[in-house]
């Protein structure tokens, strides 16, 4: 095993099994009943930061054009990071503060790669870096004690952010003529932060209201570009294109005042499809495998698409039947188990590639 060559191995790894953990608590939790206070943070910061570190130390030494970081530039922050949530699972929240040391440290390690690049376009590694900068302070929020805070600008700052650039760079669906559309990008990006800091600055309803239905006017012209038709009809584009629509239809949902369903129409529906879209490919492409979108992904991805339906339309409707939320907790259960089952043996075997085209 030689985690220089694949960084992504062990960051994936971790990221599935707090996936694993966290969706089995989730799923008992619902299933007795009962509520969790910490449910936005742990899901917000308890899983995705795993996977976006573990792609961030793939794609951004190639977008950049530098090397890649050794195992020992990282290593020491992936073990800090896995202690302290180990630790804030045990006792609850002294561990915060030793993973928000950790991730601090990934970042430490990350930020210097921009200053050697020579890379004229930059933009999109900036971005991911910025998201990242604030899922670490969205850390030490939560180390501090300010679990709300936190929650609110690891989600709109850090996640939205990492995972808007992240759309523009490796998909056509934020671009025109051919180039990347920068104004929709920072539309978007603009959309995202406003809805964390809206209820904050208590606005008035309209307004915001207005801007998330012209930016979900704009990522339907996006999404439905004729130009991109036969795009949208590959299997890997597809799985994506579904998590864009998800995102259209998060800003639809938050223009009409549907809170909780716009959220989680964010979050399962967007972040959630992009991220097993994504993380699926760099584990498959990594081992030599060139049917990346096979079966049993298909599977897990029709299962998150029919989930995340289930959670909105609960969300949406106060006298839905009571199995719907969870039953929407156990099937995202069954897909991270589904997931670890999958693709972990391919993760604890040495990669096939030592270069990637995934990213």
């Amino acid at each position: 095993m030689n985690p220089n060559q694949a960084p992504h191995r062990a960051w994936f790894l971790a990221g599935a099994l707090a996936w694993a953990c966290l969706g089995l608590w989730w799923c008992v939790r619902v299933w007795q009943g009962q509520g969790a206070p910490q449910h936005g943070l742990l899901f917000t910061l308890g899983f995705l930061p795993f996977f976006i570190a573990g792609f961030a130390l793939t794609a951004l030494p190639k977008w950049l054009g530098v090397a890649a970081l050794p195992a020992s530039a990282w290593l020491g922050p992936l073990g800090l990071l896995m202690l302290g949530w180990g630790v804030h699972a045990a006792l609850g929240s002294p561990g915060l503060g030793l993973a928000a040391a950790g991730w601090s440290w990934l970042l430490l390690r990350l930020a210097p790669l921009l200053r050697v690049s020579a890379k004229p376009d930059r933009r999109h590694a900036q971005g991911v870096l910025l998201g990242m900068a604030v899922l670490g302070l969205a850390l030490w929020c939560a180390a501090l004690g300010w679990p709300a805070q936190a929650t609110r600008l690891g989600l709109w700052g850090g996640l939205g952010s990492v995972f808007a650039c992240a759309l523009q760079r490796l998909t056509p669906f934020l671009h025109a003529e051919g180039r990347r559309a920068d104004g929709l990008l920072l539309a978007l990006l603009l959309g995202l932060w406003l809805r964390g800091l809206a209820p904050v600055l208590g606005l008035p309803a309209w307004p915001p209201a207005v801007a998330y239905l012209a930016l979900a006017a704009l990522l339907a012209r996006a999404a439905f570009n004729p130009a991109l038709a036969a795009a949208r009809r590959t299997p890997f584009v597809g799985q994506l294109h579904h998590g864009l629509l998800w995102l259209m239809a998060s800003f639809a949902l938050a223009a009409l005042q549907f809170e909780l369903a716009a959220l989680h129409a964010l979050t399962l529906g967007f972040m959630c499809t992009t991220m097993l879209a994504m993380v699926s490919r760099v584990t498959a492409v990594q081992q030599g495998i060139s049917v990346v979108v096979d079966l049993p992904l298909r599977l897990m991805h029709g299962l998150l698409q029919g989930l995340s339906a289930l959670r909105v339309a609960t969300a949406c409707w106060p006298q839905a039947p009571r199995w719907w939320l969870p039953a929407a907790a156990a099937g995202f259960a069954l897909l991270a188990a589904a997931w670890l089952l999958r693709y972990g043996p391919w993760l604890l075997r040495p990669s096939q590639r030592r270069e990637s085209t995934s990213t």
